[in-house]
């Protein structure tokens, strides 16, 4: 009973003449104290925030296709100063757990979750910044649209991961939403499998082969790393289940 008590997944909180679904991990009890329930907020923001600077990469690269320079380098700052804004909700959460909130065996659990969410937002910052230096260069033909294809498979991974943290109301639905991840990234390693060939095949420059392979690296750090996380999910899911 203990455990239920710490780790539960999802409930509902009676309020008057309803419910009110309590989401995240809603690794608390319904008596869990205000740092607990602050730290869930966060964690919930933070998710979000993550999936932004994604969206956010996302729109830069758009702009790179279209040979938007301009707009690019607004996009790159954009994905720059949402993945600040990442950082600091990330540093908030970790305030709240070393200060107390949670039990020591929650605790490490989410912790390693928030780190891997946070992860996400690195890859796609860093996938960002690549675009800047590969202004004004040509491309290879077809090897844009492939990591086209990679970024969004990898927004959809961290679109159904951002949801399975603030909307899922039970554990069967938190276990497909990790099915449909793990799935989203094999396909973007498909994808991005194909961009190497395409690349080492076709691109003779050094300098543009080196830039482009490190383009379709971050970019599918994306899903990797949401896979990451649904990891950690899945181990959360383990000690509840125990």
């Amino acid at each position: 009973m203990f455990k239920k008590h710490i780790l539960i997944l999802s409930f509902t909180c009676p309020k008057h003449n309803g419910g009110m679904k309590m989401t995240l991990f809603n690794l608390i009890s319904v008596l869990a104290g205000e740092q607990e329930k602050e730290t869930i907020r966060l964690i919930n923001e933070h998710a979000d925030m993550t999936y932004k600077v994604v969206y956010e990469f996302k729109n830069a690269f758009d702009a790179f296709e279209e040979g938007n320079y301009k707009e690019l380098g607004k996009q790159v700052e954009n994905t720059c100063n949402l993945e600040s804004m990442a950082d600091d909700l990330r540093r908030k959460i970790e305030e709240n757990m070393y200060s107390g909130a949670f039990l020591p065996g929650s605790r490490s659990l989410i912790l390693n979750f928030v780190e891997m969410v946070d992860e996400i937002a690195d890859a796609a910052q860093d996938a960002a910044k690549m675009l800047v230096f590969l202004e004004g260069r040509k491309m290879p033909k077809n090897i844009l649209p492939l990591i086209k294809m990679e970024i969004d498979a990898g927004l959809d991974t961290i679109d159904v991961l951002r949801r399975s943290v603030i909307d899922m109301a039970n554990i069967a639905d938190m276990r497909s939403a990790i099915e449909r991840i793990r799935s989203k990234e094999h396909e973007a390693d498909e994808i991005e499998n194909k961009a190497y060939s395409l690349l080492y095949k076709k691109v003779e420059d050094g300098i543009l082969a080196l830039l482009l392979s490190k383009l379709v690296e971050y970019s599918g750090n994306i899903s990797d790393r949401a896979e990451d996380a649904t990891d950690a999910l899945s181990l959360i899911l383990l000690l509840h289940k125990a």
